[in-house]
């Protein structure tokens, strides 16, 4: 059995997964926006360019991503936590700062 990790993030998946790139070094695998489906014609035009379905990774993990569902209103909770776990103290307040810049730290 494998259990997946998926995140939505409303609106905001491009920005969220350039964020991955450049604190984690995530590599995308795949990036398919409302606007590359065969739905495209049925999808609003402010959600042609918001990702439907992502999927990259950290290392040996994957985890997918979502702008979630055109025409459906964001839900209220609007946070989740990922575990990390850096290779060394370099790489982990490099990580620790690229994230901060954006984010609401509650224990340094």
């Amino acid at each position: 059995m494998q259990l997946d990790t998926y995140l939505f993030v409303h609106g905001d998946c491009a920005e969220a997964l350039a964020l991955y790139q450049a604190a984690f070094g995530a590599q995308i695998q795949a990036l398919i926006r409302f606007r590359d489906t065969l739905d495209a014609a049925n999808v609003a035009p402010e959600w042609q360019h918001k990702v439907m379905h992502g999927l990259f990774s950290v290392g040996p993990n994957a985890i997918m991503v979502s702008d979630g569902q055109f025409g459906q209103p964001a839900s209220d909770y609007t946070a989740f936590t990922l575990s990390i776990v850096a290779d060394d103290a370099a790489s982990s307040e490099r990580t620790f700062n690229l994230l901060s810049e954006r984010g609401t730290v509650l224990t340094p």
